[in-house]
C-alpha cells in the first residue's frame, strides 16, 4: 500500500507543490528530503520535474543508461511526467499551505527556504523536521 505525500516549497506568492506517491513516511522520504534535498537550489530543483511515483537520492539518471518507469535506475527519483510520459504532472501553484491539493496523502512536507517542515495530512501544525523525527523505533 502506498504512503502518499505532498513535497512543496515556499515561494515569493505561496506554493509550489507535487505529489509522491510512495514511502512518503519521515523515515524514508523525510530522511531522503533532509539528506539530499536540503537547500533552496536542491529543494526548487526537485520540485522543476513534477509529480513523483518515488523520492530517490538522485533526481538525474545517468545518461548512458537506460532509465524509464518500468527500468528505473538505482537510487535515481521516478518522475511521472519524465520517465512514464504522463501529462499534468507539473508541479501545482498554491497561495497557502492549507490550501494543498488532497490526494489523498499521508503527510505533507515543505521547505521554507531554510529547513524542512512536515505534518500529517489534515492537521494544520507543522513540525520541523529532523533527524530525530525521521529515524525508524
Amino acid at each position: 500500500m502506498a504512503t502518499r505525500s505532498t513535497i512543496s516549497i515556499k515561494t515569493k506568492t505561496g506554493f509550489k507543490t507535487i505529489y509522491c506517491h510512495w514511502d512518503g513516511y519521515p523515515s524514508n522520504n523525510g530522511r531522503l528530503l533532509l539528506d539530499y534535498y536540503n537547500s533552496p537550489e536542491k529543494a526548487n530543483e526537485l520540485i522543476l520535474l513534477g509529480d513523483l511515483s518515488s523520492l530517490r537520492e538522485k533526481i538525474h539518471p545517468d545518461p548512458n543508461q537506460r532509465h524509464d518507469f518500468e527500468h528505473p535506475q538505482p537510487d535515481v527519483c521516478i518522475y511521472y511526467g519524465r520517465d512514464r510520459g504522463e501529462k499534468d504532472t507539473e508541479p501545482q501553484q498554491v497561495s497557502r499551505a492549507e490550501k494543498f491539493p488532497d490526494r489523498w496523502q499521508d503527510y505533507d512536507y515543505m521547505y521554507d527556504g531554510e529547513q524542512w517542515k512536515y505534518r500529517e495530512a489534515g492537521k494544520t501544525r507543522w513540525s520541523k523536521l529532523s533527524l530525530k523525527v525521521t529515524s525508524k523505533a
